[in-house]
């Protein structure tokens, strides 16, 4: 049998939910924004708005990443 011991605390119920709450909020915030860039993209010729689409998509998901999955809940 193998023990895992960890400093931290365990969340408590609200702060899973919260947690949850806000990854999914970001999944689904990434989900719609690399939709509407690609809808951009496909009707739009012009290289230099697919390529501000395609830096809008990559800058977007790592920010919402980035505040989803704080360590804190709460700071997310």
């Amino acid at each position: 049998m193998v023990r895992v011991e960890s400093a931290q605390t365990p969340l408590s119920v609200s702060d899973l939910n919260t947690r949850l709450l806000t990854q999914q909020y970001a999944k689904d915030a990434i989900a719609e924004i690399e939709k509407t860039a690609d809808t951009i993209i496909a009707t739009n010729p012009s290289l230099d708005v697919q390529k501000k689409m395609l830096e809008w998509k990559i800058y977007s998901a790592q920010r919402f990443k980035s505040f989803a999955f704080q360590t804190s809940p709460k700071l997310a």
